[in-house]
């Protein structure tokens, strides 16, 4: 059942996910023809903005899945409902407060933005209503996470992303007949209330014990809060900083390009985060019902899943993103290979960390990794500051790794085997080690192909992607079964099982 329920999650969060990210790149350059290349440079700065506002919902969300897992496995209903009624009402008190402090933010946003074209008013009351749209789904935190920690993220993906794909399609309609941003942002509000209150409507239908209104508040989840928000605040501000940066030193243009690569590998991380996400609540479940050898043998598996999911699409994306780029928003968008190089870095360390953040979330680590957090934090900004007036948007992401590196890549690995596995660290960097000796190996061999950078149409830039995956794909899974042969065939035999279920 398990297994079955991840799969739902992965296939309803992953294929929606492909759909929009191919409707958001005719979005985004029908966007940049209509309403300029500074608006979008705009959004992209209030996209980074708004994820500190959401780190206040992403850490109580993962202090109340960490108290419910074991509650629902129990069927522990009564005291279910006390610690959603005690969510929704500490919920509803954050949005409150998000409003007041985004309304002091607005007067104060062209501080973020060098050289701007706009006037005060524009980006205050678009920033507004932003905050609007990032507000709205605090008010149905409880609803959200009853779902994804019974394991049925699958329900809260169908919701969401078929809302999604027809709002992005109403938003393609829009820029085709008029050029008004702020009807574009309003069309946004609209959607995400709906889906929302959809939402409400199916949990309380198929939760018929799920009731809030007299059950005695449980604020227990505020005890790990203490140590998670502190944690979440370090490390949004450690990965959320660069666009603002390049905004404030650079330019609303520069902001612009930095976003439109970023958008391009954000799809890349958020599709394979799908695989996170329906894992996480499967995760949860496993661990507080399974013994520790069976909880170590699942983590080897998706850090195995990781490691081939990094290789698999990291190194056709390093041959092919300027080719499509050019094709896609026009030569005045490129960046350098160099810089193409650390943005793939960047990507490929955030895939293979992924075991590591969900283990260290479901088992409550929380205050154990604020350290590193805070080090990479601090790293982080002061880095990219340094080095975005020396070298451009190469120094910001400079700066991202070499914080990373000084910070939660040696010491989150290290909590979670002194805290949960009990064992050396060694098994960990040797796996590590042969995943970077594998993308070393495919990256010399492919680049010994004759591949073009300049491209007459997106289907020849398809055909030529296509054979890249494909070769790559190939030497990969011959390299796998080499270097990783257990992992390889638990991982195959495991979804073979799992595929036979989900049929019958």
């Amino acid at each position: 059942m398990r297994t079955k329920n991840a799969l739902l999650n992965l296939m309803t969060g992953l294929i929606p996910q492909l759909i929009l990210g191919l409707l958001g790149l005719f979005k985004i350059k029908l966007f940049i023809q209509q309403l300029g290349i500074e608006y979008n440079g705009l959004i992209q700065l209030f996209a980074q903005l708004f994820a500190y506002f959401n780190l206040v919902e992403s850490s109580i969300e993962a202090s109340v899945k960490f108290r419910l897992f074991k509650l629902l496995v129990l069927k522990e209903a009564q005291a279910i409902n006390r610690i959603l009624k005690g969510a929704k009402i500490f919920f509803n008190r954050v949005a409150y407060s998000v409003v007041l402090i985004s309304i002091g933010m607005s007067f104060k946003l062209d501080l973020f933005i060098k050289n701007s074209p706009f006037q005060t008013t524009q980006i205050q009351i678009l920033f507004l209503l932003y905050v609007i749209n990032t507000v709205i789904p605090y008010f149905f935190i409880g609803d959200r996470v009853l779902l994804s920690s019974d394991q049925k993220l699958y329900r809260i993906n169908t919701i969401y992303n078929v809302s999604l794909i027809i709002r992005t399609l109403t938003e393609i309609a829009y820029l085709m007949m008029g050029k008004d941003i702020y009807v574009f942002v309003t069309i946004s509000i609209g959607f995400t209330l709906v889906s929302n209150l959809i939402l409400k409507w199916v949990v309380h239908r198929e939760y018929r014990w799920y009731q809030t209104r007299h059950a005695l508040a449980d604020f227990s989840f505020k005890d790990d809060m203490k140590h998670l928000i502190p944690q979440k605040i370090m490390d949004v501000v450690a990965k959320n900083t660069d666009l603002i940066i390049i905004s404030a030193f650079l330019g609303i243009r520069f902001t612009s390009i930095y976003g439109i690569y970023n958008y391009i590998l954000g799809f890349v991380s958020q599709s394979v985060n799908q695989v996170g996400s329906a894992l996480y609540s499967v995760v949860g479940n496993f661990n507080a019902s399974e013994s520790l050898s069976k909880i170590k043998a699942l983590f080897d598996e998706y850090l195995f899943m990781t490691i081939f999911l990094a290789n698999l699409l990291c190194i056709p994306i390093f041959f092919t993103i300027n080719g499509f780029i050019r094709l896609w928003v026009g030569e005045a968008m490129l960046i350098d290979t160099q810089t193409v190089i650390l943005f793939i870095i960047i990507l490929y360390y955030t895939i293979i960390v992924m075991p590591i953040g969900t283990f260290i979330s479901v088992n409550g680590l929380f205050k154990d990794v604020k350290i590193s957090t805070g080090l990479e934090m601090g790293l982080n900004v002061s880095l990219s500051i340094l080095l975005v007036q020396w070298i451009g948007i190469k120094g910001v992401l400079v700066g991202t790794i070499i914080s990373i590196l000084l910070s939660s890549f040696m010491y989150s690995p290290y909590v979670l085997y002194k805290k949960l596995f009990k064992s050396s660290l060694k098994d960990y960097f040797k796996k590590f080690v042969l995943s970077l000796g594998i993308s070393a190996v495919l990256i010399l061999i492919i680049s010994q192909l004759p591949i073009p950078t300049l491209y007459t149409s997106f289907f020849e830039w398809f055909l030529i992607g296509v054979g890249v995956f494909a070769m790559n794909l190939t030497l990969l899974v011959f390299l796998s079964s080499l270097l990783f042969r257990t992992e390889l065939n638990m991982v195959l035999r495991r979804f073979k099982l799992s595929s036979r279920k989900v049929v019958s």
